[in-house]
């Protein structure tokens, strides 16, 4: 993430970003899906008791792996099903421009990209190829 835009983040979110040390390792493409989180997990949840618990709330660590926006935190079980749904939503959204995106390696890495941005990786003469990936829907694992 452009330093610029992770310092806005840090002002925006200072509960979050207790921690000076924690960065943002991802592209800026992801910057709407880490807004979202952040806006969710420092509003309070409807039980009283989860007010001291959003206080409490922090990002360890935000990074990119397997073509998935990552974010460590430490809190509730409802603020990790939260972030666990941001997650799997960055498998849909372009890393590098934030529009519409599916899994593709690019140079070996898994990464999440447009057609737009995939034409410009060929442009670039980097190898790349979509990824075919099925995800299990949520429902199923209820009726188990």
């Amino acid at each position: 993430m452009h330093p610029a835009l992770e310092a806005r983040f840090k002002n925006e979110f200072p509960t979050l970003f207790r921690d000076s040390r924690v960065r943002c390792y991802i592209e800026n493409g992801w910057e709407g899906l880490l807004r979202i989180l952040c806006l969710t997990l420092t509003q309070p949840d409807e039980t009283p008791s989860d007010s001291e618990f959003e206080s409490r709330t922090i990002l360890i660590q935000v990074k990119q792996r397997y073509g998935c926006l990552r974010a460590y935190i430490s809190s509730t079980a409802a603020r990790q099903r939260i972030k666990f749904h941001v997650e799997r939503e960055s498998y849909l959204v372009c890393e590098r421009c934030g529009e519409d995106g599916r899994l593709a390696t690019v140079e070996g890495w898994i990464s999440t990209v447009c057609q737009e941005c995939a034409d410009m990786i060929r442009a670039d003469g980097k190898e790349w190829r979509w990824l075919e990936v099925g995800f299990e829907d949520e429902s199923d694992e209820d009726e188990s």
